[in-house]
């Protein structure tokens, strides 16, 4: 998976080069004129013959699957790239895989999310109004604080309960 995400940087770099990288579309693989973050790393993964050409160029899973970054990480990077002022998106793709290359990912996103329900310094912190979506939410980071904490996500059957309190 390594050598994936090391083909892949190569492949962000000559984008960026290429002036390639474009808000607002994943891109169309039939007629490629660039895309977003994810659609070229899709572009890319189909033209190395790891992904099929009837891939959609949204598919984030199909990226996580053939790289091991997890799939909300690949979500962020997709809406951090949509919304960087113009002149530092292109660089963010290359960015992005070069933190991600030769890491463990598989608690990046509890810890994250963790952080972003729980911790005064996110901005998220603190923005419920009522007692029920602020226990709503207080449920929500305990499961991430259990997974941070064991290493093991919560069962399908807690994360229901949290869904059905909130």
């Amino acid at each position: 998976m390594n050598d994936i995400i090391a083909q892949l940087i190569e492949r962000a770099d000559a984008h960026r080069e290429a002036d390639e990288y474009i808000a607002g579309t994943y891109g169309d693989l039939r007629e490629w004129e660039g895309g977003c973050a994810i659609g070229c790393a899709i572009h890319d993964l189909v033209h190395m013959g790891v992904l099929p050409a009837t891939t959609d160029t949204g598919d984030h899973a199909a990226i996580a699957e053939v790289t091991g970054i997890p799939e909300q990480l690949l979500q962020l990077e997709d809406a951090i790239f949509e919304n960087l002022p113009d002149e530092e998106r292109p660089a963010w793709p290359g960015c992005f895989l070069r933190a991600a290359h030769g890491r463990d990912l598989s608690m990046a996103w509890p810890k994250f999310a963790l952080w972003l329900l729980s911790d005064p310094s996110s901005p998220m912190y603190g923005p419920a109004q009522d007692n029920r979506a602020r226990n709503a939410i207080a449920g929500v980071a305990d499961l991430y604080r259990e997974w941070v904490d064991t290493g093991t996500r919560p069962p399908k059957s807690k994360w229901a309960a949290a869904r059905a309190a909130a």
